[in-house]
């Protein structure tokens, strides 16, 4: 019986700590410049911490992410962290590109993994170009962090 405990209590200790190092330790960890590639294209992604947090709330991790950059017209929205993933969604107006040069517009989700930063852009495809049925689709990404952004210092002057 006191094995089973002892084996009970190692295993409770092991998850924790695991859980522990895939919590991030605030949004503030995960701000900065990050290069988005997708599907051979590249973006630039700005996060930053939100703002308006509500830290009644409890632990709720908000970053507000802007996309600038590459081929897509430029977006903002905001993602939140939960289970060792980072969400966010935004309606695109040029989500896919149809042969023709007609651009289709779709609710789109990005859900990246904390730690790696490695992830999936999906959205309904509601069709319009061609053929093609609507259907799902989900497309990798990887985001690579970048230097941080220098705040200029302040001049010194003498006393």
């Amino acid at each position: 019986m006191s094995r089973t405990i002892h084996a009970l209590a190692i295993t409770g200790a092991a998850v924790t700590l695991s859980l522990g190092l895939a919590i991030p330790a605030s949004a503030d960890d995960f701000a900065g410049q990050y290069t988005l590639t997708l599907d051979q294209e590249s973006a630039t992604w700005t996060v930053r911490p939100c703002e308006d947090a509500d830290p009644a709330a409890g632990f709720v991790q908000c970053v507000h992410v802007a996309q600038s950059g590459g081929k897509e017209v430029p977006w903002e929205s905001v993602a939140t962290w939960a289970v060792g993933y980072w969400t966010l969604r935004v309606q695109r107006p040029d989500v896919m590109a149809c042969d023709d040069g007609k651009e289709i517009a779709a609710l789109t989700t990005y859900s990246w993994d904390a730690v790696t930063l490695a992830g999936h852009m999906s959205f309904l495809y509601p069709g319009g170009c061609g053929d093609a049925p609507e259907q799902s689709v989900a497309v990798p990404f990887t985001l690579a962090k970048g230097a941080a952004p220098v705040e200029p210092k302040a001049a010194e002057v003498p006393a």
